[in-house]
């Protein structure tokens, strides 16, 4: 057999990202556990993700939640100009 004659590496400080990751699961728990309704929509208004409050509250699954707009939501009892 022959001699190792190069060797290449990289090395990369993955600190931060780990620190990020940490404060995203962090924030994920806290938004899957909280008591108020909790829900992520896009800017058009599309919903991504609702909390377990919210499917109760709101008697929705997240099948028939997740990607409708959250304008569904919107009271009748409110004036449309407040709620945009």
């Amino acid at each position: 057999m022959g001699q190792l004659a190069h060797f290449t590496g990289t090395v990369l400080d993955i600190t931060d990202y780990r620190d990020t990751e940490e404060r995203l699961m962090l924030l994920a728990q806290a938004f899957r556990s909280a008591s108020d309704c909790m829900s992520i929509a896009d800017p058009d208004g599309k919903i991504l993700s609702v909390n377990a409050s919210f499917l109760r509250t709101y008697e929705y699954t997240e099948a028939e939640i997740i990607g409708q707009n959250i304008s569904l939501l919107r009271s009748p009892e409110i004036p449309h100009e407040w709620s945009d």
